[in-house]
């Protein structure tokens, strides 16, 4: 009698475990290392295809960057990849470069940066990138918050230097082209060999219908001949009195064109991780995305509806995986206890003929 028990308080243990491990989210993982220099701090994430995100808190010195106007940028990507970025996208607010040193708080289990708050034309800005490890992006917020009693327009751009240099190369955009202007919501970039050198890449800013659009999407826009690889997004925004603004932004690096034209598709689409750890005031507080949608299949759905789906998917993964558990038992049980006393097995046998006869 005191083996069965302890059989029966083992396996239900077991089943507590294979349950709970079953939820965990996937995004929950140890805290990211930071690598302090005299020049920077910076927090490395790598996503889930292996790619590297270097996220610095200062200029770092040496980067072939001549920041417009003299000012210096803060928290951008420095590198990526084999050079895919040489400071990416970093913000302009009302035309002056946000500084934040260092990035000082993380949110998602270490997956997402949080800077400091800095007050912009009256505004207070920060910014958060998020990197998972279940899908391969980051996804950029800035927030802009106006504390004040009237609303702020303000010009918010979104500046980057790529690592493809001169040979940088715009290989598509949603409106179909490769000259960037307003009417594009993504495009991807590369140098000029597709599958070698640098990452390619895909940008992507907006969405159709969203209530705010870029008003403006240029390459080179420092007007050099040769500073192809200097992109911006430009954004005119207004925030309302105590009230919040976000513009949400995601860059991928891929292995070749074509995979960087897939993603690009699917994180205009907001599939996969890319409103992962995103609150519903966060969402409902973006403005060049349509957050109360998402593409689910191929439909569009509403968020919370698609939201149910995905929950139930996992829902159900983790009842079949319950049942085959608490199966197992019942079975392993049985073989168990008719093994440990012939008179059990014959009382099986017993109780299975009655219920064969009825």
């Amino acid at each position: 009698m005191i083996d069965n028990r302890f059989f029966g308080i083992s396996l239900a243990l077991l089943s507590f475990i294979i349950l709970t491990s079953s939820i965990t989210p996937s995004y929950a993982q140890s805290e990211p290392d930071f690598v302090s220099t005299p020049e920077a701090v910076i927090l490395d994430l790598i996503d889930g295809n292996g790619f590297l995100w270097d996220i610095n808190g200062n200029l770092v010195p040496g980067l072939n960057f001549d920041p417009p106007e003299g000012t210096q940028p803060t928290v951008c990507i420095v590198d990526g990849n084999n050079d895919a970025f040489d400071c990416a996208y970093f913000l302009r607010v009302g035309g002056t470069s946000y500084n934040s040193i260092p990035p000082d708080a993380t949110e998602d289990g270490g997956r997402e940066v949080v800077t400091d708050t800095v007050i912009m034309n009256n505004l207070q800005v920060n910014r958060k990138i998020f990197v998972p490890t279940d899908d391969a992006f980051a996804r950029f917020l800035e927030i802009l918050v106006n504390p004040t009693g009237s609303n702020i327009a303000v010009q918010v751009e979104i500046d980057s230097e790529l690592g493809s240099n001169g040979g940088t190369l715009i290989i598509s955009s949603s409106s179909g082209d490769t000259i960037l202007d307003a009417s594009d919501d993504y495009f991807t970039s590369d140098d000029g060999s597709d599958g070698g050198e640098d990452p390619s890449l895909a940008h992507v800013f907006s969405c159709d219908g969203a209530s705010v659009e870029p008003t403006n999407i240029e390459q080179n826009f420092q007007n050099q001949a040769t500073e192809l690889d200097q992109i911006r997004y430009t954004f005119n925004v207004n925030v309302p009195a105590n009230g919040r603004v976000i513009i949400m932004h995601f860059s991928s690096q891929n292995e070749d064109r074509v995979t960087a034209a897939a993603s690009a598709q699917s994180l205009l689409s907001l599939q996969g991780s890319a409103l992962s750890g995103l609150s519903s005031d966060e969402m409902s507080d973006i403005v060049n995305f349509d957050c109360s949608f998402r593409s689910v299949g191929g439909e569009l759905l509403p968020i919370n509806t698609s939201a149910l789906l995905l929950a139930g998917a996992q829902t159900n993964a983790v009842w079949i995986m319950s049942a085959l558990v608490v199966i197992g038992s019942i079975a392993f049980g049985v073989l168990y206890i008719t093994t440990r006393n012939p008179n059990n097995m014959r009382n099986m046998k017993v109780i299975l003929r009655d219920y064969l006869d009825r």
